[in-house]
């Protein structure tokens, strides 16, 4: 994989962690959640990370990795999302 195609699964990634955490695309590098301290485009680049050092299997056809790269992201933020500490500095509650 060249740095080009790296970069637009880069910014793939980035755009849909933005949807997911409901965030305009343009905050994505500047916009950080709560409790856990990542932005959407830290969860886009911790992924590519993991699928970059073989942390994550894929064998389908190239075109269909930017959807399972996707699949994976969400899951994480799904998961983070979940977390107490992340639920509470979403509603605003004081521990």
């Amino acid at each position: 994989m060249n740095d080009a195609e790296f970069r637009r699964l880069l910014r793939i990634l980035t755009v849909r962690a933005c949807r997911v955490l409901r965030v305009a695309a343009s905050k994505g590098e500047d916009w950080v959640l709560g409790e856990s301290g990542k932005s959407p485009a830290d969860f886009a680049a911790e992924t590519l990370i993991r699928w970059g050092t073989n942390q994550l299997q894929f064998s389908g056809p190239p075109e269909a990795l930017p959807g399972f790269l996707m699949t994976v992201m969400t899951n994480a933020i799904i998961s983070t999302l979940r977390k107490n500490a992340v639920k509470t500095a979403r509603s605003g509650k004081m521990r």
